[in-house]
């Protein structure tokens, strides 16, 4: 795992690869490490202009959104609001897995291919309700809402 340091070298490297590691680096660690995210808030307009562009790739979906969701994460980190929504943008993401992120399992069943979950983030007690259809072999989020 990358030090603060290092993310923060990375995201100001001009290399799109660097870019993209440090940029989900932040993303996994910004919602339980607010450090992080503080640490960086003060160079991020360096952090921007360095990022702005350059070609990520991403072959159906495009891998910009991963750095445009960290920067978002940086910028958002000086105020109180937790940033545990961040979390479900990722493909796969689901109620079971989030609980590696901070959250915690409330309540789930499964009715044939829907697998619904209410989960609770740790930090800020906001709850969700997940539902996610299994299609061959991942699921895939196809309802959130806050409850």
């Amino acid at each position: 795992m990358l030090n603060n340091q290092q993310i923060l070298l990375d995201m100001l490297s001009g290399d799109e690869k660097r870019i993209l590691h440090a940029s989900h680096t932040v993303i996994h660690s910004g919602i339980t490490n607010r450090k992080l995210l503080m640490e960086l808030h003060p160079h991020l307009s360096d952090i921007k202009e360095k990022t702005r562009s350059l070609k990520y790739g991403g072959s159906l979906m495009p891998n910009d959104r991963f750095v445009e969701k960290a920067i978002r994460m940086i910028d958002e980190s000086v105020g109180n609001k937790c940033l545990c929504e961040y979390l479900f943008d990722f493909i796969g993401q689901n109620g079971k897995s989030m609980v590696r992120y901070g959250f915690v399992l409330l309540e789930e069943n499964m009715e044939g291919y829907i697998d619904r979950s209410i989960i609770e983030c740790s930090s800020c007690h906001q709850r969700y309700e997940v539902e996610e259809e299994y299609t061959g072999w991942h699921a895939t989020i196809t309802r959130r809402k806050k409850i």
